[in-house]
């Protein structure tokens, strides 16, 4: 990621002699906007789990789809802003509880579970909700028509929830954070915004207190602590103004 930073802001510093104004002596002015965000989802790595249920470990596997959503950006300064995504994308957990058929059964027969409890597929749709900085330089922009081309780098915090789809297993709080960078073009109230992203995302839940298996929560337990591979993005932006 250090390498695509430096790359972009280089090949920015080498055209920024052009980001003058023009002949009336006015310089573009970036807008605040809000638009439509699609990544094309790569497959989770560098992965830590952790999913029990009557300290019984699982094999666990994972598929996840593209992240979509709606993002915005506000500029502070021409080289300086806030930004922001907010979206949805599914997980789509196969499991399968470790041992012999002798503790399954002692399972489904001590504590009422069924075979979809110890086997079978879950998913997880995650609300994610992104925030934070960015930075870049305009290393074209021209008043008279209303263009600008910015080269950026971000770094941003995330907060989400996941929603399970048939599991015994409480919604969790996701914690994480995501950096970044881009090229965007904008030209009058429209910009088109394309880039690269990397997440890390962590979340840890348990139970529902009726459906726990011991005396202690950790006895059913489900942690997953993942980074995302270098993801292209997309945004399509429309000005507030």
């Amino acid at each position: 990621m250090r390498v695509i930073a430096i790359s972009l802001f280089t090949v920015a510093a080498a055209f920024a002699q052009s980001a003058t104004p023009d002949s009336s002596g006015y310089a573009y002015e970036e807008r605040p906007g809000i638009g439509l965000y699609y990544e094309f989802g790569g497959t989770p790595k560098n992965i830590s789990e952790e999913y029990t249920i009557w300290k019984q470990p699982f094999d666990l596997s994972v598929k996840n789809t593209p992240f979509l959503g709606v993002g915005a950006h506000l500029p502070l300064y021409s080289w300086f802003g806030i930004n922001g995504v907010v979206g949805m994308q599914q997980l789509t957990f196969n499991y399968k509880l470790r041992g012999d058929e002798t503790l399954h059964q002692m399972m489904k027969d001590s504590l009422g579970l069924t075979d979809k409890d110890l086997g079978g597929t879950m998913k997880s749709r995650n609300l994610l909700v992104q925030a934070g900085f960015e930075t870049g330089i305009p290393f074209y922009t021209n008043y008279q028509h209303q263009v600008m081309c910015k080269a950026l780098v971000y770094g941003s915090g995330i907060l989400g929830k996941t929603f399970f789809d048939d599991s015994k297993f409480a919604n969790a709080n996701i914690w994480g954070y995501a950096y970044g960078g881009g090229l965007r073009i904008a030209w009058g109230p429209v910009a088109l915004e394309g880039g690269v992203r990397l997440s890390h995302i962590y979340w840890r839940t348990y139970f529902d207190p009726e459906n726990q298996t011991g005396d202690q929560a950790m006895d059913d337990t489900f942690l997953f602590d993942y980074d995302t591979p270098i993801s292209p993005y997309v945004k399509a932006v429309w000005g507030l103004y």
